[in-house]
C-alpha cells in the first residue's frame, strides 16, 4: 500500500474530465466563463477605445494623478475629448477623481473588487484554455479534442 504522505507521489493538477464528462463540463463551464465576461463587459467596453486605453496608460504612468489639462498634452486630445473620455473610464470603475482645492486629479482606481473579478476571469479563462489545449494536444488536433473535417 502507498503512503499518501509520501513524497514522491503524483502532483496534484486538476484531472482531465473523461470524455463523456468533458462533453458535459465544457458547455457548463463556457457558460460560466461568459458570465463572468460579461460581470466585466463595462470594463472591456472602455478600454475597447484607443484613446481611453492612451489616457489609462498616462494614468498608470503617472503616480498622484493627473489633470485633464496634463492629459489633453500627452495623448493629444481636445479638452472635452479627454472628459468625455475619463467619464467613460470612471463609469467602467477604471478611474477615480480627487479634488485639491479647485483642481481635479484623475487616477487609475484602486477599486479591489473590480481588480479581484478581471483577475478571476483571465485565471479562470486561463486555466479552461489549458485543458482545452491538453485535450487537444492529446487528440492530435487543434479543436478540444474533436475532430473538424
Amino acid at each position: 500500500m502507498r503512503d499518501p504522505c509520501d513524497s514522491e507521489r503524483e502532483s496534484i493538477e486538476p484531472r482531465e474530465p473523461a470524455d463523456s464528462a468533458w462533453d458535459a463540463f465544457a458547455p457548463r463551464r463556457m457558460t460560466e466563463l461568459a458570465e463572468e465576461f460579461s460581470s466585466c463587459r463595462q470594463v472591456f467596453i472602455a478600454l475597447g477605445n484607443e484613446s481611453r486605453q492612451q489616457i489609462f496608460i498616462e494614468l498608470l504612468r503617472h503616480w498622484g494623478g493627473m489633470r485633464v489639462g496634463e492629459l489633453t498634452v500627452c495623448v493629444n486630445l481636445s479638452r472635452p475629448a479627454v472628459s468625455h473620455h475619463l467619464k467613460v473610464l470612471r463609469e467602467a470603475g477604471l478611474v477615480d477623481m480627487y479634488e485639491m482645492g479647485t483642481r481635479n486629479f484623475y487616477h487609475v482606481s484602486a477599486d479591489l473588487a473590480l481588480w479581484t473579478r478581471m483577475a478571476r476571469l483571465a485565471g479562470d479563462a486561463e486555466g479552461f484554455v489549458r485543458q482545452v489545449a491538453r485535450r487537444a494536444e492529446s487528440a492530435g488536433d487543434g479543436c478540444g479534442g474533436k475532430r473538424v473535417e
